[in-house]
């Protein structure tokens, strides 16, 4: 946790390990050499897609794997995704299908702000037989 989020305090362990266990959400992990690497999160039931981060790493392409198999499970409860992004990640979630303009601020705790964008996409077309 202290490589993905510096200073974590074991109140955000706690909510990060109760979303893990809860069956409202999906949480994919990616690991190479015995190393996480990277993660997606999802909430289909509100049609939230929560996050998808990866660390620099030699596999490549772990994010748009970690999103498309994110994608295909949430598409069993949802036809949309919609997700609040960075900007310095809005490249790569329109790289993948999602589209929007609407621009937000997210306050992240008092004196941290993050531009965001909110973007959403169809997730209705998955072959669930493959």
């Amino acid at each position: 946790m202290e490589a993905w989020s510096p200073g974590a305090t074991p109140a955000r362990v706690g909510r990060i390990t109760s979303e893990i266990s809860d069956s409202e959400f999906i949480v994919l992990v990616a690991e190479a050499d015995d190393e996480v690497i990277g993660f997606a999160e999802a909430i289909p039931s509100k049609q939230e897609l929560r996050a998808v981060y990866v660390r620099p790493n030699s596999v490549g392409q772990v994010g748009r794997w970690l999103l498309a198999e994110l994608e295909e499970l949430a598409s069993k409860v949802t036809d949309t995704l919609t997700c609040t992004a960075s900007l310095n990640a809005e490249a790569f979630y329109r790289a993948c299908g999602y589209s929007g303009e609407e621009h937000c601020d997210v306050v992240f705790r008092p004196g941290v702000t993050l531009a965001c964008v909110q973007l959403q996409k169809s997730i209705a077309n998955f072959d669930h037989e493959r």
